[in-house]
C-alpha cells in the first residue's frame, strides 16, 4: 500500500511539473510548469527576424522565427522546423485540433498554409511551398548558424539540432582541435537532417566540398534535385543568375572548383595537366545544373567556356565527358526558341533591328545628301527666273507650295522618290521591330518568369496581363495545376484545347499546324498528369498516347509513358546528348510552353505593334529605347514623321525637270565635282532611279557599320555574331568596284550617245 501511494505521489508531482504554457516576452520564449515554475527559456537574436506566436496545441508549441516555423515539446526542446515562402506573418489554430494555419510571405504576395501537428517530428505542410529567390529566406539557416561565436557553437548545436550548418561549424571546430571522430559524426549528422529545402541542401553540399567530403556532397546533390522537382520547379523553366545565387548558387560552386583546378595549370601553357580531382567535382556540379536548371541565364556561354577548357586539357577530362558533348547539349537548348536562335534570340533580333535602323538612316542620309548636291547648280538658274511678287527673298511661310515644289525631292524622278519613301517606311518598320523586341525581352526577363517555376503567388499579376490565346490558357492552367487547383487547371486546359484544335484544323490545309499540334500535345500531357494524380491510370495513359500521336517530338509524354530509355532521354554519349528535361525522381512530368509560346503571350507579335503604330504612330515611336533625353526623342520622332509625310506628298508632285543622264544634271547643266565625288564614295547613291541602286547603297551602309562595329567592339551589337573583318572589307571593296564600274559604263554610254547626235 505504501509503495502504491508513493508511486501515485511521484506521478502526481510529475504531472504538476509538466509544461502547461509557453509565453513570449520580447524575444525570450519561456516554458512554465503548471505551478508557474520556469522550466526553460530561449532568447532569439534580432537578426533572425520577427517572432510570431507562440501557439500551443496539445503537447506542441509553435513559434514563427523569420521564415521558419519551429515546434517545441512540453519541455522546450525543438521537435522540428518547417520552411516557408517568406517571413511568417500570422499563426492561427485551424479547424481541427491538430491543424495550424500559417500565413507567410511579403506584402502583396502572401500564402496561407495548413500545418498538421500529428507528425511526431513536429508537423508537416500540406500545401506545396514555393521559395522566392531571396537570400533572407533561402539563406536563413546558414546566417543563423553564423550568429553563434566559436565558444557558443556546442551549446547552439544542442539547442537547435535541426540546423545542419551549426553541425558543420561544430565539425570544423572539432577538426581544428584534432577530434576527427566528432568531426565525422557531425558531418554525417548534418547530411541526414531533414526536412531541408533545396537551397539549403545545395549550400550544405558546397560546404561539404570545402571539407573534402565529395561522397556526402553527391548525396546532397541528389537530395536537392529531388526536393527541387517535388516543390514544382522544373528544368524547362528558365532561371536568372540572381535567382540561381539565391537558390544555393550551384554555378558559383562550380566556378570555384574550376578555379581551384586551374591553379595547378601554368598560365603560359595549355599542356600542364589540370587538378583532375577538382575538375571532376566541377563536372559533377555542372551536370547538376545541366539536368536541374539547364536554362539559367547565360548558360550557353558557360557551357562553351567549359567545353573550351575540356578541349584544351584533354588529358584531365573527366570520364564520359567531352567538349563535343557539351556543345551538342548547348545547341539542344535552342529547340523551342524563336527561329532556333537560342535563349538570347530576342536580344539577337534586337541588335539586328538596331543595326538595320542605323543602316537605313545612313542610307537615307546619303540619298538626300546626293540629291541636295545635285540641286545646287540649279540655284543660279532659279534666281535668274521670275519670282512671285512677294519680295526678293521668300520666307518659309510665303508661297509654301511654290517652295515645296523646289525642295530636294522636287527635282527627283519618280523612281528616286519611291526609293526614298521605301527606305523611310523600312526604317519605320525596323524601329517598330526594335521596340517590339525590347518590350518583349523586358517582359520575358521579368524576375517572376525566371525562377524555375510557374506555380507561385508572385506570378498572379503577370498572368492577368497576358495576350489572350491558347498559350495564355496553357500557362494559366499550369499555374493552377502547380498550385494544386486541379478544377481551375482543367477549365483553362479545356479552353486552350478548344482554341488549339480549332486553329490546327483551320491551318492544317496550309501546312502550318505544327505549333498548334505542339500546344495540343502539351495540354493533353498535363491532363494525363491530373488523371494520374486522381487515380485514373488508364485515362492518364490514354491522354499521354494522344499527346504522343499529336506531337511525336514531345519528350514529356514519352517520359510519362516510360519510353525514356528508347527515346532522346538515353544515356549521354559522344554522339548523342539528351535534352535537359527530366531526372527520374518523380512519377509524372508536366509539359511547359517554350520560348516561342511565352513570346506570343507576353509581347504579341509584330502585327500587333504595326496596328498600334497605325493608331498612335508618335506614341509608339516615343517608346523606342534609344536612350536619348525626352527632348531629343521628340525631335527625331517629329522629324521622321514629317519626312515620311513630305516624301509621300512629293509622290503626287511631278518633277520640275525631267531627270537627265549621268553626264549632265537637271536643266542641262554639267555635273559638279562634288556630285561625282559623292557618287563614287557613296556606292549606289547616283543610281537611285533604279531599285538596285538603293540596294547597293543599303548594302554599303550595312557593311560599313558592321566593319566599324567589328573594329571598335560596339557594345550595342554584343549578341550579333559578326563576320571576320577581312571578309567584310572584301565585300565592301567589291561594292565599290561594282559601283565604279557601273558609273564608268553609264558615262561611256552617254558619251557614245553624244557622238550619234
Amino acid at each position: 500500500m505504501r509503495r502504491t501511494l508513493a508511486a501515485l505521489a511521484t506521478v502526481f508531482s510529475l504531472l504538476m511539473t509538466m509544461a502547461q504554457a509557453a509565453t513570449l516576452d520580447g524575444r525570450t520564449l519561456s516554458f512554465e510548469s503548471d505551478t508557474g515554475a520556469t522550466i526553460r527559456t530561449r532568447t532569439f537574436a534580432g537578426a533572425l527576424g520577427e517572432l510570431r506566436g507562440p501557439v500551443t496545441q496539445g503537447d506542441i508549441t509553435w513559434l514563427g522565427i523569420g521564415p521558419e516555423l519551429y515546434s517545441f515539446d512540453e519541455d522546450g526542446h525543438i521537435l522540428g522546423r518547417l520552411d516557408f515562402s517568406g517571413p511568417i506573418r500570422a499563426l492561427d489554430e485551424g479547424a481541427g485540433s491538430y491543424l495550424l494555419t500559417v500565413t507567410a510571405g511579403y506584402p502583396g504576395v502572401q500564402d496561407t498554409y495548413t500545418v498538421s501537428n500529428s507528425n511526431i517530428s513536429g508537423g508537416e505542410v500540406r500545401e506545396r511551398v514555393f521559395l522566392p529567390p531571396r537570400l533572407e529566406v533561402t539563406n536563413w539557416l546558414e546566417r543563423a548558424a553564423q550568429l553563434a561565436t566559436p565558444a557558443q557553437v556546442r551549446q547552439a548545436v544542442s539547442l537547435d539540432p535541426t540546423n545542419p550548418f551549426l553541425a558543420l561549424r561544430h565539425a570544423e571546430l572539432a577538426q581544428t582541435q584534432g577530434d576527427q571522430t566528432t568531426a565525422l559524426a557531425e558531418i554525417e549528422r548534418a547530411a541526414r537532417i531533414e526536412p531541408l529545402a533545396f537551397p539549403a541542401v545545395l549550400r550544405l553540399a558546397a560546404r561539404m566540398e570545402d571539407l573534402g567530403q565529395p561522397l556526402q556532397a553527391d548525396l546532397l546533390l541528389r537530395r536537392a534535385a529531388r526536393d527541387y522537382l517535388t516543390r514544382g520547379y522544373d528544368p524547362q523553366v528558365p532561371v536568372s543568375r540572381e535567382a540561381l545565387r539565391a537558390y544555393g548558387d550551384p554555378l558559383g560552386t562550380a566556378n570555384k572548383l574550376l578555379h581551384g583546378a586551374l591553379l595547378s595549370t601554368s598560365p603560359l601553357s595549355n599542356t600542364t595537366p589540370l587538378d583532375s580531382a577538382q575538375l571532376q567535382r566541377a563536372d559533377v556540379w555542372l551536370r547538376y545544373l545541366r539536368q536541374i536548371s539547364p536554362r539559367f541565364e547565360q548558360s550557353g556561354e558557360v557551357y562553351e567556356r567549359y567545353a573550351a577548357l575540356l578541349e584544351a586539357h584533354q588529358n584531365a577530362t573527366p570520364e564520359n565527358t567531352t567538349a563535343a558533348d557539351w556543345r551538342t547539349f548547348a545547341r539542344s537548348l535552342n529547340a523551342g526558341t524563336l527561329y532556333h536562335l537560342g535563349p538570347n534570340a530576342l536580344l539577337k533580333l534586337q541588335d539586328a533591328a538596331r543595326l538595320l535602323c542605323a543602316a537605313l538612316s545612313l542610307t537615307i542620309a546619303a540619298s538626300l545628301a546626293l540629291l541636295l548636291v545635285r540641286r545646287w547648280p540649279l540655284r543660279d538658274v532659279e534666281q535668274a527666273r521670275p519670282r512671285p511678287a512677294s519680295g526678293d527673298q521668300l520666307l518659309i511661310w510665303q508661297r509654301p507650295l511654290w517652295q515645296l515644289r523646289r525642295s530636294v525631292l522636287g527635282y527627283a524622278g519618280l523612281g528616286e522618290k519611291l526609293i526614298v519613301l521605301s527606305l523611310l517606311l523600312a526604317l519605320l518598320l525596323s524601329l517598330l521591330a526594335w521596340n517590339w523586341t525590347a518590350r518583349t525581352q523586358a517582359a520575358l526577363s521579368a524576375p517572376v518568369l525566371n525562377r524555375g517555376t510557374y506555380g507561385a503567388t508572385w506570378l498572379y499579376d503577370t498572368l492577368a496581363n497576358l495576350y489572350p490565346g491558347r498559350d495564355a490558357d496553357l500557362l494559366r492552367g499550369l499555374a493552377a495545376q502547380l498550385s494544386e487547383d486541379e478544377v481551375q487547371a482543367r477549365r483553362y486546359y479545356q479552353q486552350a484545347l478548344d482554341r488549339a484544335r480549332q486553329r490546327a484544323n483551320t491551318s492544317q490545309k496550309y501546312g502550318i499546324a505544327q505549333e498548334y499540334s505542339t500546344t495540343l500535345g502539351c495540354i493533353q500531357n498535363n491532363l494525363g498528369v491530373i488523371a494520374q494524380q486522381q487515380g485514373d491510370v488508364a485515362g492518364a495513359r490514354e491522354q499521354w498516347r494522344l499527346a504522343r500521336s499529336t506531337a511525336p517530338d514531345l519528350p514529356s509524354a514519352a517520359y510519362n509513358l516510360g519510353l525514356a530509355a528508347t527515346s532522346s532521354l538515353s544515356k549521354p554519349s559522344a554522339s548523342h546528348t539528351p535534352p535537359p528535361l527530366y531526372l527520374p525522381l518523380r512519377g509524372q512530368t508536366l509539359c511547359y510552353p517554350d520560348q516561342r509560346s511565352l513570346i506570343s503571350v507576353l509581347g504579341g507579335n509584330v502585327s500587333t505593334e504595326i496596328t498600334l503604330f497605325v493608331r498612335r504612330p508618335w506614341q509608339q515611336l516615343l517608346l523606342v529605347p534609344t536612350g536619348l533625353p525626352p527632348t531629343w526623342q521628340w525631335a527625331w520622332v517629329i522629324s521622321l514623321l514629317g519626312l515620311c509625310l513630305y516624301a509621300a506628298l512629293m509622290l503626287l508632285v511631278p518633277p520640275l525637270h525631267a531627270p537627265q543622264r549621268f553626264g549632265t544634271t537637271l536643266g542641262g547643266l554639267p555635273r559638279s565635282l562634288t556630285f561625282r565625288a559623292l557618287a563614287v564614295l557613296l556606292p549606289g547613291s547616283a543610281l537611285l532611279d533604279g531599285a538596285w541602286g538603293g540596294a547597293l547603297l543599303l548594302s554599303w551602309a550595312t557593311l560599313s557599320l558592321l566593319l566599324s562595329a567589328s573594329w571598335l567592339h560596339w557594345p550595342t551589337l554584343a549578341y550579333l555574331s559578326l563576320p571576320a573583318p577581312p571578309l567584310l572589307l572584301g565585300l565592301l571593296v567589291l561594292i565599290y568596284v561594282i559601283n565604279l564600274s557601273t558609273l564608268v559604263i553609264k558615262q561611256w554610254l552617254y558619251w557614245r550617245q553624244l557622238r550619234h547626235y
